[in-house]
């Protein structure tokens, strides 16, 4: 349990709160303070898949620490479905657009820069989540988790013009984002229960966008017993499998860094 009496003074402090489906996961730091990282997964009751908002807000007020005076928050939000979409659309075209990929009735639709030129991603996440969230941290920035991980990745891009991939694992799941320069070319999560299933995946996106035969980079971070499996299969197909260089300023907040979900870690860093 996150109890107040763990921090003294939460206003030199920051919040990054993880939100999806199945859990929540809160991470508590001190940028000036080495060392200061608290990393916590908050596990849902059993009314999670009846009540994905009493879920949440169950595990936020177990937890009272949450509720301080912080510094700054940032909640990463996984939707029920997020996809890329084209910026020149208006918003009531792109709401049209989702309504076709899941059924919106209780949701409201988050939108979320990508980062990259000319695409937004818009998701769909339960009304009462939403509310909840935005009554509990009024000043949150809201994010998906493709968009803290896009657009952290268009920041390290540089000025070429040549395809990356990035694909960043958590221990149920994928995120795979595709650029060229600064223009994305996919943005999806594929779920798996077997590495060899990741594979796959990542060879099969890298085939339908044409990416297998122009020698793109694949770069790699997330749950490292993923990674670590991965790594030696992905090499036999592809010429450059490279680690992402964990953010130093993040680390030094504490080891536990590493521990948590990487698009919660870097979500305050390209907000």
């Amino acid at each position: 349990m996150l109890t107040q009496d763990l921090i003294s003074d939460t206003s030199q402090f920051k919040l990054l709160l993880r939100v999806s489906g199945e859990g929540a996961h809160a991470v508590v730091y001190s940028p000036d303070a080495d060392g200061s990282l608290i990393n916590a997964p908050l596990s849902y009751g059993a009314s999670a898949s009846d009540d994905a908002a009493k879920a949440l807000q169950e595990a936020v007020y177990d937890n009272p620490l949450l509720l301080s005076d912080f510094k700054d928050v940032t909640v990463v939000i996984e939707p029920r479905v997020v996809t890329p979409m084209p910026e020149v659309l208006s918003a009531e075209t792109r709401r049209e657009a989702l309504g076709f990929l899941t059924d919106l009735t209780a949701c409201d639709v988050l939108e979320d820069r990508t980062g990259l030129n000319g695409s937004v991603f818009v998701g769909a996440v339960g009304h009462d989540v939403l509310t909840f969230l935005r009554r509990t941290f009024p000043t949150a920035t809201l994010t998906t988790h493709l968009g803290a991980l896009s657009r952290y990745f268009a920041s390290r891009l540089g000025q070429g013009n040549q395809p990356r991939m990035l694909a960043a694992f958590r221990p149920e799941a994928v995120d795979l984002i595709a650029v060229r320069g600064h223009k994305l070319l996919m943005a999806n999560t594929f779920r798996f229960s077997d590495t060899a299933d990741a594979v796959y995946y990542i060879l099969a996106s890298r085939r339908e966008l044409g990416l297998d035969t122009e020698g793109c980079d694949l770069t790699l971070t997330g749950y490292r017993p993923h990674r670590d499996a991965v790594t030696p299969e992905l090499r036999r197909f592809i010429e450059r499998v490279l680690p992402l260089i964990f953010p130093p300023e993040l680390f030094k907040a504490g080891k536990d860094a590493l521990l948590a979900p990487f698009d919660l870690m870097i979500s305050s860093l390209c907000v």
